[in-house]
């Protein structure tokens, strides 16, 4: 039996990443002995670490992708969630004006990243349906966290007040 320790540095995702790859992957992969367990339940144990590292591999490279809409200044921040308050906030040219310049910087960062995604297709004659795939999942991954920033109440907060002071901001949005 031999004992392993030591310091992981870096994230911890990757970390963790590297380890099921680079160690427990090829280790289970020439394990002799698996005990009770019959031939099929030791191939089907590879297999579900095999996949549990793919999907450790996807999660990292989603992390890689990953883009950060801009947020409104902390002093804009404190308005409630309710469309009265936006309404308010509406009224205010000096927020409005911020809230547009925010929007805009997301437009950007988007028409950005959908031209990047373009230019990163492989039309290769041996790209197949697993390079699709895998291009998609990525996409997929990238579309996810952005939908899940625009649910954040700061991203509500921004479009409410845009779309209640009809911003010319939000027909770029739209």
């Amino acid at each position: 039996t031999e004992i392993m320790f030591g310091e992981t540095l870096g994230l911890p995702l990757e970390c963790f990443r590297d380890t099921v790859s680079q160690v427990y992957i090829p280790s289970i992969s020439i394990q002799g002995s698996w005990g009770k367990c019959t031939p099929q339940q030791a191939k089907d144990y590879s297999t579900t670490v095999e996949k549990f590292g793919n999907f450790l591999d996807f999660a990292v490279s989603s992390f890689q992708n990953e883009i950060e809409l801009a947020v409104p200044d902390p002093k804009y921040r404190n308005i409630e969630d309710k469309p009265s308050a936006w309404a308010r906030a509406a009224a205010d040219n000096e927020m409005v004006l911020h809230f547009e310049n925010v929007v805009d910087s997301w437009c950007i960062l988007i028409e950005r990243l959908l031209t990047n995604l373009e230019k990163g297709r492989n039309d290769s004659d041996e790209a197949g349906p697993d390079t699709e795939y895998e291009l998609w999942k990525k996409r997929m991954g990238t579309f996810n966290n952005l939908a899940e920033q625009l649910k954040k109440k700061e991203s509500k907060l921004i479009l409410g007040v845009l779309v209640i002071s009809k911003s010319k901001s939000m027909k770029k949005w739209k």
